[in-house]
């Protein structure tokens, strides 16, 4: 039983080699480090809170947009100029 779990270590162990040598991260890595992107792939900021973007919903339809996409008129974020437009038409009548 014991040679059996040294063996499972060593192969364990070479595994991990193996993927650090071809530099590639093993299946149960997890999300990719920073600065292992390719050169010029998309690479958005975080704030200092670790928020790429922040959520806001459309005053008119209610879905959410990222704040950066979003169309943003006296304080009230739109998904689009459509229901920016629906929005004021609603207000006026």
């Amino acid at each position: 039983m014991l040679r059996l779990l040294w063996f499972i270590l060593v192969v364990y162990l070479i595994v991990k080699l193996f993927y650090r040598v071809m530099g590639t991260q093993s299946p149960n890595a997890g999300a990719p480090k920073p600065g292992g992107q390719k050169a010029g792939a998309f690479s958005p900021k975080k704030s200092a809170t670790g928020v790429i973007d922040e959520m806001v919903p459309c005053a008119f339809c209610a879905t959410y947009n990222p704040a950066r996409q979003a169309l943003e008129k006296k304080g009230l974020y739109f998904c689009n100029e459509q229901c920016h437009e629906a929005f004021e038409k609603r207000g006026t009548s």
